[in-house]
């Protein structure tokens, strides 16, 4: 060791504190070790911009698919299905046939009363949408 290296080592001893040039330094060298490693490269920078938008895509189409949205089901001609399997019970569709009734709304119409204004076709898909 040097002269100049002992006396500023006993000055720093002395005076109870770090030297901030030789902390200075090993930041510095560990900071060009890890920045020559390109896995950590990857790691710090790379992929947090690929992973944070397709974690916030993923995690918005899980919402809109949880999300609870009523069915509407529009029945034209309810009094020609007479003889058919039970599908309604009352004003709503037959228990066994859905899982979630709350989920489900049903619109039924006589055909006799939709064919005396015409525009079946338009009403119907009016009531769909």
């Amino acid at each position: 060791m040097s002269d100049l290296s002992k006396a500023i080592r006993r000055k720093a001893a002395s005076a109870g504190k770090p030297r901030i040039g030789a902390v200075w330094l090993i930041y510095l060298r560990e900071m060009q070790d890890q920045l020559r490693d390109r896995r950590t490269l990857f790691t710090i920078a790379v992929l947090p911009i690929m992973l944070y938008p397709l974690v916030g895509m993923l995690l918005l189409q899980i919402a809109q698919f949880t999300r609870q949205n009523p069915t509407s089901v529009c029945i034209v001609g309810t009094e020609n299905i007479e003889g058919a399997p039970p599908l309604f019970d009352g004003e709503s569709f037959a228990p066994s046939l859905i899982d979630q009734p709350d989920a489900l709304e049903l619109l039924s119409y006589r055909w006799d009363e939709l064919s005396e204004d015409g525009g079946v076709h338009e009403k119907v898909t009016q009531w769909v949408s």
